[in-house]
Protein backbone atom coordinates (compact mmCIF):
# COMPACT_ATOMS: atom_id res chain seq x y z
CA UNK A 1 0.00 0.00 0.00
CA UNK A 2 1.62 3.42 -0.93
CA UNK A 3 0.62 6.79 0.62
CA UNK A 4 0.89 9.71 -1.40
CA UNK A 5 0.95 13.50 -0.18
CA UNK A 6 -0.25 15.10 -3.51
CA UNK A 7 -0.92 14.03 -6.89
CA UNK A 8 2.81 14.91 -7.30
CA UNK A 9 3.20 11.05 -6.35
CA UNK A 10 5.79 12.02 -3.34
CA UNK A 11 5.47 9.60 -0.77
CA UNK A 12 5.78 10.04 2.76
CA UNK A 13 8.85 9.50 4.51
CA UNK A 14 8.88 6.26 6.77
CA UNK A 15 9.37 7.45 10.32
CA UNK A 16 5.81 10.08 8.49
CA UNK A 17 3.78 6.94 8.01
CA UNK A 18 4.43 5.00 10.89
CA UNK A 19 3.18 8.31 12.40
CA UNK A 20 0.25 8.35 10.62
CA UNK A 21 -0.28 4.82 11.11
CA UNK A 22 -0.08 5.20 15.15
CA UNK A 23 -2.31 8.26 14.85
CA UNK A 24 -5.19 6.02 13.12
CA UNK A 25 -4.83 3.31 15.36
CA UNK A 26 -4.60 5.67 18.53
CA UNK A 27 -8.06 7.12 17.47
CA UNK A 28 -9.87 4.10 16.65
CA UNK A 29 -8.36 2.63 19.99
CA UNK A 30 -9.76 5.86 21.35
CA UNK A 31 -12.71 6.67 20.06
CA UNK A 32 -14.39 2.74 20.23
CA UNK A 33 -12.05 0.81 22.12
CA UNK A 34 -12.65 2.07 25.49
CA UNK A 35 -16.72 2.53 24.64
CA UNK A 36 -16.98 5.53 25.12
CA UNK A 37 -14.65 8.71 27.17
CA UNK A 38 -16.21 9.04 30.68
CA UNK A 39 -18.25 5.35 30.61
CA UNK A 40 -16.51 3.23 33.85
CA UNK A 41 -15.61 0.08 33.49
CA UNK A 42 -17.51 -1.65 35.61
CA UNK A 43 -21.32 -1.50 35.99
CA UNK A 44 -24.24 -2.30 38.54
CA UNK A 45 -24.72 -5.78 39.80
CA UNK A 46 -25.92 -8.03 37.54
CA UNK A 47 -25.78 -12.04 37.85
CA UNK A 48 -26.91 -12.71 34.69
CA UNK A 49 -24.03 -10.08 32.65
CA UNK A 50 -21.97 -12.16 30.01
CA UNK A 51 -18.79 -9.94 31.26
CA UNK A 52 -18.75 -9.72 34.73
CA UNK A 53 -16.17 -8.84 37.69
CA UNK A 54 -16.04 -11.03 40.94
CA UNK A 55 -15.62 -9.35 43.90
CA UNK A 56 -16.04 -9.62 47.94
CA UNK A 57 -17.84 -5.91 48.84
CA UNK A 58 -19.62 -4.96 51.70
CA UNK A 59 -23.41 -4.71 50.83
CA UNK A 60 -24.17 -2.96 54.06
CA UNK A 61 -23.42 -2.06 57.42
CA UNK A 62 -23.65 -5.48 58.40
CA UNK A 63 -23.66 -7.49 55.62
CA UNK A 64 -20.40 -8.58 53.19
CA UNK A 65 -20.54 -10.82 50.62
CA UNK A 66 -19.67 -12.17 46.48
CA UNK A 67 -21.14 -9.31 44.20
CA UNK A 68 -21.19 -9.49 40.39
CA UNK A 69 -20.94 -6.27 38.38
CA UNK A 70 -21.32 -6.08 34.96
CA UNK A 71 -18.45 -5.34 32.88
CA UNK A 72 -19.03 -2.35 30.72
CA UNK A 73 -15.53 -1.55 28.92
CA UNK A 74 -13.12 -4.32 29.40
CA UNK A 75 -10.74 -2.79 27.58
CA UNK A 76 -10.64 0.17 30.53
CA UNK A 77 -10.69 -2.27 32.87
CA UNK A 78 -7.45 -3.78 31.42
CA UNK A 79 -5.87 -0.70 30.81
CA UNK A 80 -7.26 0.73 34.46
CA UNK A 81 -6.02 -2.36 36.72
CA UNK A 82 -3.25 -1.77 39.13
CA UNK A 83 -3.74 -5.56 40.04
CA UNK A 84 -3.65 -8.85 37.82
CA UNK A 85 -6.71 -9.84 36.19
CA UNK A 86 -7.81 -13.07 36.52
CA UNK A 87 -10.06 -13.86 33.35
CA UNK A 88 -12.19 -17.21 32.91
CA UNK A 89 -13.77 -18.39 29.77
CA UNK A 90 -16.37 -20.45 30.37
CA UNK A 91 -19.65 -21.95 29.15
CA UNK A 92 -22.48 -21.59 31.12
CA UNK A 93 -24.34 -24.38 30.71
CA UNK A 94 -21.01 -26.68 31.00
CA UNK A 95 -21.31 -28.91 34.35
CA UNK A 96 -17.55 -27.86 35.07
CA UNK A 97 -19.11 -24.29 35.71
CA UNK A 98 -20.59 -25.77 38.94
CA UNK A 99 -17.22 -27.33 39.99
CA UNK A 100 -14.87 -23.97 39.37
CA UNK A 101 -17.17 -21.02 40.12
CA UNK A 102 -17.46 -21.68 43.71
CA UNK A 103 -13.79 -21.56 43.62
CA UNK A 104 -13.42 -18.37 41.63
CA UNK A 105 -16.07 -16.75 44.75
CA UNK A 106 -14.17 -18.21 47.40
CA UNK A 107 -10.59 -16.97 45.58
CA UNK A 108 -12.27 -13.71 45.14
CA UNK A 109 -12.36 -13.46 49.18
CA UNK A 110 -9.05 -14.55 49.70
CA UNK A 111 -7.26 -12.74 47.42
CA UNK A 112 -9.70 -9.55 47.73
CA UNK A 113 -7.96 -6.27 46.25
CA UNK A 114 -4.94 -8.07 45.11
CA UNK A 115 -6.60 -9.61 41.43
CA UNK A 116 -10.09 -8.91 39.86
CA UNK A 117 -11.52 -11.68 38.46
CA UNK A 118 -13.85 -11.30 35.36
CA UNK A 119 -15.82 -14.07 34.00
CA UNK A 120 -16.45 -14.00 29.86
CA UNK A 121 -19.42 -16.29 28.80
CA UNK A 122 -17.80 -17.80 25.33
CA UNK A 123 -20.75 -17.70 23.50
CA UNK A 124 -21.65 -13.67 24.55
CA UNK A 125 -17.70 -12.74 24.44
CA UNK A 126 -16.98 -14.28 21.48
CA UNK A 127 -14.83 -11.55 20.21
CA UNK A 128 -13.09 -11.17 23.62
CA UNK A 129 -12.77 -14.87 23.47
CA UNK A 130 -10.96 -14.70 19.79
CA UNK A 131 -8.30 -11.81 21.32
CA UNK A 132 -7.76 -14.72 24.27
CA UNK A 133 -6.96 -17.36 21.78
CA UNK A 134 -9.46 -19.52 23.18
CA UNK A 135 -10.21 -22.97 21.74
CA UNK A 136 -10.78 -24.95 24.60
CA UNK A 137 -12.84 -24.63 28.15
CA UNK A 138 -12.33 -23.18 30.59
CA UNK A 139 -9.58 -21.12 30.35
CA UNK A 140 -8.32 -19.38 32.63
CA UNK A 141 -6.06 -16.33 31.58
CA UNK A 142 -3.93 -13.97 34.02
CA UNK A 143 -2.95 -10.50 32.62
CA UNK A 144 -0.89 -7.98 34.49
CA UNK A 145 -0.15 -4.99 33.24
CA UNK A 146 -2.34 -5.05 30.47
CA UNK A 147 -0.21 -8.12 28.80
CA UNK A 148 -1.08 -11.83 28.85
CA UNK A 149 1.39 -13.83 31.03
CA UNK A 150 -0.30 -17.24 30.79
CA UNK A 151 -3.65 -19.35 30.79
CA UNK A 152 -4.40 -22.86 32.33
CA UNK A 153 -7.02 -24.71 30.08
CA UNK A 154 -9.18 -27.03 31.41
CA UNK A 155 -10.27 -28.41 35.31
CA UNK A 156 -9.59 -31.32 36.57
CA UNK A 157 -8.37 -32.69 40.03
CA UNK A 158 -5.71 -30.84 40.39
CA UNK A 159 -6.57 -27.48 38.76
CA UNK A 160 -7.92 -25.48 42.12
CA UNK A 161 -4.57 -26.12 43.02
CA UNK A 162 -2.87 -24.95 40.12
CA UNK A 163 -5.01 -21.71 39.56
CA UNK A 164 -4.13 -20.68 43.30
CA UNK A 165 -0.72 -20.85 42.30
CA UNK A 166 -0.86 -19.02 39.11
CA UNK A 167 -2.83 -16.77 40.67
CA UNK A 168 -0.45 -16.21 43.95
CA UNK A 169 2.68 -16.00 41.42
CA UNK A 170 1.41 -12.39 39.68
CA UNK A 171 -0.08 -10.89 43.29
CA UNK A 172 1.74 -8.67 45.74
CA UNK A 173 1.94 -10.75 48.93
Amino acid sequence: MKLFINQNSRRLPRADVCLLMFSILMTIVLNSGCNGGDKTAVGEENYNASLALISYEMIDDDFDGIIYREVLSFSKLMAEADVPLLIVFYEPMSELSTLFIPLLEEMAIEFDGRVEIVLADIEKQSELADSFSVENLPQFSIVDEAVLKRSLIGFDDEAALKLRELVESYIDT
